[in-house]
């Protein structure tokens, strides 16, 4: 429907000047977790999620399953990358988050030791960007995409976001890395990204 290959995906990912990207496709093809966390081993590093969707526990209780899961179980959260060296800190962090640590977690996410990123899942219409208040993030999202992939990106009723809220370089190149591999699952079109278009109408 969109990217022809991956590298192609990778250079628009680097070409959209914004904190946040979004992939849109058609709500039947789905972002596995097992993929996203393969495609970040490639790349040395290992991931944990958290979401609203499900518990730690839970991942960790069931994880063969749970990695075939779609990222939209989730619904949002946020994705944490560890590399080969941080074991341990990846063991402290999702223990931190099992007995609800929050003052800790923030002050080991905020000191940027890690790269992490918000992810959110939410259904998609175009006629959503057409309201008169949207029209200057309409406008960035069209420019984002390859004209040649708006009327498929026109039909897409899913959209999958990734943002970097530190805006520090590790993060985008997590946001870039998990962007283009939900591309890559998806057949889905990459955009630019607005912060706070998280929920389509009724998507709350």
């Amino acid at each position: 429907m969109s990217q022809p290959d991956n590298d192609f995906a990778l250079d628009q990912a680097k070409a959209i000047r914004s904190t946040a990207l979004a992939v849109y496709t058609r709500s039947r093809n789905q972002v596995t977790i097992g993929r996203l966390m393969a495609d970040a081993e490639s790349a040395g590093y290992s991931l944990s999620f958290t979401g609203l969707g499900l518990s730690l526990r839970e991942f960790m209780d069931q994880p063969e399953e749970l990695q075939a899961s779609n990222l939209k179980t989730l619904a949002s959260g946020i994705i944490v990358a560890f590399n080969e060296t941080q074991m341990k800190l990846k063991n402290a962090f999702e223990e931190m988050y099992l007995v609800r640590e929050k003052a800790l977690l923030a002050k080991l996410l905020n000191t940027g030791v890690v790269p992490w990123c918000e992810f959110y899942f939410s259904k998609f219409q175009f006629e959503e960007l057409n309201s008169k208040t949207l029209a200057s993030v309409k406008s960035k999202i069209m420019e984002s995409i390859p004209k040649e992939c708006h009327p498929a990106f026109k039909k897409t009723t899913s959209r999958y976001a990734f943002i970097n809220n530190r805006g520090r370089k590790e993060g985008q190149d997590l946001i870039r890395m998990l962007a283009v591999s939900a591309c890559e699952q998806t057949n889905g079109i990459l955009a630019y990204h607005k912060h706070w278009l998280r929920y389509s109408r009724g998507d709350k």
